[in-house]
């Protein structure tokens, strides 16, 4: 089987992978992405990943996939071979009648459960494995039979995934610039200000969703125990994952970052956190608003046609509004209100000093 889905990505010329969260559950990121830069393959994630599940700042991330077929096919382009490795293929959350999957491209799929195989799309190579097992020995099979001009041709893929991150790069850096002084303040801005404040190895933990391109796009994560986000579009896990995180690995600091509306689910998780003294450093987005909802409801009314002005009820965290600094305190938690995006930096180091924030 292994020589099988090697000989079909060696015929490929434009190899692409998408990536799932059994990759890190099988701390096989090394592996892939030694993987990806033999074939000179892009890598997407999953659809809703709580993983990255490859390094985020590495030439070949691309991103994290679409929610409906049409848009997945967009980005499979031209795909002559796709590796689908350790997820969820896919989980859509908009019904389009598409396949992903040009006509003509090979379908590799590598699982530990056989369910998985072939669940939703034929494959032409289905490997039931270890992830990281499967991993490293299609990476030597690989090898082994790479010629010259292949390895010639993956070399050209490889500078032209360079150039493509660092256009992304600049665009991240100029978005960042051109919101610099926006009050309230931007998401851009807002990740630039908390990745120069935390320490060295901290591990984020977030869902703040609409915010977390801004986040992916600005912090470095390089392996399985840098990020960790909520699994699927479940809402209020952001809280309690910082703490299970930091439980989990209790020598890391831990940034844990939510949105407002999603803090609503478990906000009793500060309670948890001051009361069992579980130093975490919770930022909550306060942006008023279950944005998410907002843009899922005017996509439902965009596919039935029901374009226009139209009101979003219930779905406004004002009238009143809520005080987080007084609900933390409620929960016997420290807490500060930050106004302004240059008071982030300083409220995130003073915070990261206490034993509880």
């Amino acid at each position: 089987g292994v020589a099988e889905a090697a000989a079909l990505l060696l015929a490929a010329k434009r190899p692409l992978i998408i990536c799932g969260d059994k990759v890190a559950d099988a701390h096989a990121v090394r592996e892939l992405t030694a993987l990806a830069e033999l074939l000179g393959a892009a890598v997407y994630n999953e659809v809703l990943p709580s993983r990255l599940n490859f390094p985020n700042q590495h030439p070949h991330y691309r991103d994290r996939g679409a929610n409906d077929q049409a848009t997945l096919r967009r980005l499979v382009g031209d795909a002559d071979a796709v590796l689908l490795v350790g997820g969820e293929f896919f989980e859509e959350l908009w019904y389009s009648d598409v396949s992903p999957f040009p006509e003509d491209a090979s379908v590799i799929q590598i699982d530990p459960s056989p369910r998985n195989l072939a669940r939703n799309y034929t494959v032409h190579c289905g490997l039931v494995a270890d992830v990281k097992a499967a991993l490293a020995a299609l990476t030597a099979e690989l090898a082994k039979g790479a010629s010259k001009a292949y390895q010639t041709a993956a070399a050209q893929r490889r500078k032209e995934l360079q150039g493509l991150k660092a256009k992304e790069v600049e665009r991240q850096q100029a978005r960042v610039k051109e919101t610099w002084d926006q009050d309230p303040m931007s998401s851009a801005r807002l990740m630039a200000e908390l990745k120069a404040a935390v320490p060295p190895g901290t591990a984020v933990v977030q869902e703040a969703i609409t915010a977390s391109a801004d986040l992916t796009r600005t912090f470095t994560f390089e392996t399985e125990l840098d990020f960790l986000a909520s699994r699927g579009g479940g809402i209020g896990q952001g809280l309690p994952g910082g703490i299970g995180y930091k439980l989990a690995y209790p020598e890391r600091p831990v940034l844990c970052i939510s949105g407002d509306g999603s803090s609503l689910y478990t906000i009793q998780a500060l309670w948890t956190a001051a009361h069992h003294k579980i130093p975490v450093v919770f930022v909550i987005l306060n942006n008023r608003v279950y944005r998410i909802l907002k843009i899922n409801m005017t996509r439902f009314r965009s596919e039935f046609g029901l374009g226009g002005e139209r009101a979003f009820p219930h779905m406004d965290l004002t009238e009143p509004g809520l005080d987080y600094v007084e609900l933390a305190a409620g929960f016997g938690m420290a807490a500060k209100a930050v106004r302004s995006a240059a008071e982030v930096g300083p409220a995130v180091r003073e915070a990261d000093r206490k034993s509880v924030v």
